[in-house]
């Protein structure tokens, strides 16, 4: 569920992926590969509003892995707890907080910051999980997606949250 948290807070943020696999490699156990960043995009340098925008994008997007697990687990009834839950997690988490460093000056207002977009990863998440279990069903079944592909499933799915579109299990 993670990595179709991923692509669909991509989608509904604008941001294009590339490819979605469950197929490992030499990296991975699963990936969702994202498109480059702008030509230009320096946030060391500089930020522009656009650059504010697309690193919060961004961020959440990252964080959408986990709240898309959570959000799985609670449905099974699971209890789970304020403990990332596995070593990828982590990683998404650090990614945020490091790209997100460049819009806060201290350190208790990053932290403010990465709570509030965490909240907001799980609201994405919440209010899209019909589109997030359907590219879950399609990519479990294709093993890999490229956009092209996906973009028509998770297109259906939000169009229409209580039909299956075909080929999603």
């Amino acid at each position: 569920m993670a990595l179709a948290g991923h692509a669909v807070a991509a989608w509904r943020q604008d941001l294009e992926f590339t490819t979605i696999s469950i197929v490992p490699d030499d990296y991975t156990l699963g990936r969702v590969a994202m498109g480059a960043l702008p030509y230009g995009f320096a946030p060391d340098i500089e930020i522009t509003l656009e650059d504010r925008d697309l690193i919060e994008r961004k961020a959440v997007v990252s964080l959408a892995g986990d709240a898309a697990e959570r959000h799985y687990l609670e449905q099974a009834g699971a209890r789970v707890d304020d403990v990332l839950l596995a070593d990828q997690a982590a990683h998404d988490f650090a990614s945020a907080a490091n790209i997100t460093r460049y819009l806060c000056g201290r350190e208790d207002e990053h932290n403010a910051y990465l709570e509030y977009l965490v909240v907001r990863a799980r609201v994405l998440v919440e209010a899209n999980w019909h589109v997030i279990e359907a590219l879950a069903d399609a990519v479990t079944e294709a093993g890999s997606l490229t956009w092209q592909q996906a973009e028509p499933i998770v297109g259906a799915a939000y169009l229409r949250p209580d039909v299956k579109p075909a080929g999603t299990g």
